[in-house]
């Protein structure tokens, strides 16, 4: 370990000085990598498959209702807030090839899925061509997008107000993770590459740029890097090694009978899209963690430099022990609260205890919060220990 510190050492002496005049030439560089790896991922083989066997496709535009040309409706059985029957109205596209063309789209109203179509609303419609040419409407949903849109900036407008330039630091993280996700990762495993090393190479370019981002290139962010794949990486072995002893992958998925199909036409890793998911989803709390902790002990090493290096690992040991509990509370809620309408449902079918503890949803929903929890724990040690390690050689060197 003193190796190590002694070879960083030079590097995260001098936070105000040297150091420093590189964190932006190193953020975008980061940023460069990430608009390349998207390029290039891109550029590799791909196969179309989203036309159907039928030769039509279908796309979902913007509209604006112009008439109700019919409708018969009335109130559901279930509620009376739920609208059902059938509408025709005729809508004028406003976005897609048949931009600025006034069409005839049906609109079928369900307990599952009442859209009622009033005169100058926007609506999102599905808008099928088949292979002569002749189109076919129907009413999808609510257009919904502008007001996500505009919620997404209102959200990110009030983390810059409130944390300043740590707050628009934030923003391009966040930014940052959805592309690399999206653009890297999801290709990647489209085209038929392991899911696993898609996963790993996805979590050290996000986890290495957020932290060069927010703090800068110092120790505090080797650290946080460090402990965050650790936790992760420890995330990941841990289910690995529980979905082998009670025989889970990504074929007890719930989306197993789809994830096959894409298989057939892509090359999906289905069997390693579970271990997969963890590693990213765990990411989040892990680098939470490490951060959390790296920060405690770097204050108690500043303002108290003459801290040696197991007070300032119980320090940290401290700061992580209150965390555990919040946490690990938060994953386990997250997975009730994504789950809550299927316990609905299981509880009022009184399902037997032994039923549900060994179906396939059950298992997975557990394994799942259970191994990101533990990486979440034992990443309280690691970064723990690294960091006050590299603090105490820094105050030394």
């Amino acid at each position: 370990m003193s190796s190590v510190v002694q070879s960083i050492s030079p590097i995260t002496a001098d936070e105000t000085g040297t150091v420093r005049n590189w964190n932006l030439p190193v953020s975008v560089t980061l940023i460069m990598v990430c608009v390349f790896t998207i390029f290039f991922v891109n550029q590799l083989d791909y196969t179309d498959y989203s036309r159907k066997a039928a030769g039509s496709t279908a796309t979902y535009e913007k509209c604006e209702v112009l008439e109700i040309l019919e409708q018969n409706l009335k109130t559901s059985s279930h509620s009376d807030k739920i609208i059902v029957g059938r509408q025709t109205i005729q809508v004028s596209v406003l976005s897609g090839k048949h931009r600025g063309k006034i069409l005839t789209a049906k609109n079928y109203l369900s307990t599952y899925s009442s859209v009622v179509a009033e005169q100058g609303q926007k609506l999102t419609v599905i808008v099928s061509e088949a292979n002569n040419g002749t189109l076919k409407v129907r009413v999808y949903n609510h257009n919904r997008s502008p007001y996500l849109y505009v919620f997404a900036a209102i959200f990110l407008i009030t983390m810059i107000l409130v944390s300043g330039k740590k707050g628009l630091m934030s923003c391009l993280s966040l930014i940052y993770t959805l592309a690399s996700i999206l653009f890297i990762f999801l290709p990647l495993v489209m085209r038929g590459y392991s899911p696993v090393w898609s996963a790993i190479g996805v979590v050290v370019l996000v986890t290495s740029a957020n932290m060069i981002f927010l703090n800068g290139i110092s120790k505090k962010t080797f650290c946080a890097i460090t402990g965050t794949a650790c936790g992760v990486i420890l995330s990941g072995l841990i289910l690995l090694l529980y979905s082998n002893l009670v025989h889970i992958s990504g074929f007890n998925l719930e989306e197993a009978e789809s994830l096959l199909f894409i298989r057939q036409k892509t090359g999906l890793g289905v069997e390693n899209i579970l271990f997969a998911g963890i590693l990213i989803a765990s990411m989040g709390a892990v680098m939470d963690t490490a951060l959390s902790i790296v920060s405690a002990i770097h204050e108690i090493h500043t303002n108290i430099p003459s801290c040696n290096s197991m007070k300032l690992f119980k320090a940290g040991m401290n700061v992580g022990k209150d965390m555990i509990g919040t946490m690990s509370n938060t994953l386990i809620l997250a997975f009730v609260g994504a789950a809550l309408s299927t316990v609905i449902v299981l509880n009022f079918y009184s399902i037997q205890f032994n039923h549900l503890m060994n179906s396939n949803f059950v298992s997975i929903e557990i394994v799942q919060a259970l191994a990101g929890s533990m990486g979440v724990i034992l990443t309280i040690p690691i970064t723990a220990a690294l960091t006050a390690k590299i603090m105490q050689g820094h105050s030394t060197s």
